[in-house]
């Protein structure tokens, strides 16, 4: 009986590994690591996350992307960022005293850390683009997303994340 149930287990085992070794081997995945506090809890400082960098086609609204952002003064190279996939190709997006809208319905952000004094026109994200935003929003710099320098094309994100 003892015979029997060892060999159970070791197939348990064994099928435990091979499924874990077709998740890896069947999608690409990326360790990154986070220098700025923009995300909040959800990425803090120092911490370091597996994100898929494959399968575009399934990121969704409130999805973190890993995107390289533009070169710029202060940075000769790209950097990584991250920020939340707030709008969809196709879809308006508009901010109306920091409450953020999509097709004119609003957005639940419960996440996110508002700025009352934010506003936004409407917008139509275009196709193959996302609409992003921080989640620390008061105090920081609109240059971090998308409200500063428009929709994130889908070519500059290199991986992602469900909430």
């Amino acid at each position: 009986m003892k015979y029997w149930i060892d060999n159970v287990m070791y197939l348990g085992l064994l099928g435990i590994i091979l499924l874990l070794a077709h998740l890896f081997l069947s999608y690409d995945y990326l360790f990154v690591g986070n220098e700025s506090d923009e995300m909040g809890q959800l990425l803090a400082p120092g911490t370091f996350h597996l994100v898929r960098t494959n399968h575009l086609e399934k990121v969704d609204r409130k999805f973190l992307v890993l995107f390289l952002s533009e070169v710029s003064s202060r940075h000769q190279e790209p950097i990584l960022r991250a920020a939340r996939v707030i709008g969809l190709p196709g879809e308006e997006i508009s901010i109306v005293g920091g409450k953020t809208y999509i097709n004119k319905q609003p957005l639940d952000e419960s996440y996110a850390q508002m700025d009352p004094e934010d506003s936004l026109p409407p917008l139509r994200v275009p196709l193959r683009h996302f609409f992003v935003m921080v989640d620390k929003r008061p105090g920081t710099c609109r240059a971090g997303d998308s409200r500063g320098w428009g929709f994130l094309a889908f070519e500059l994100v290199q991986g992602f994340r469900a909430p």
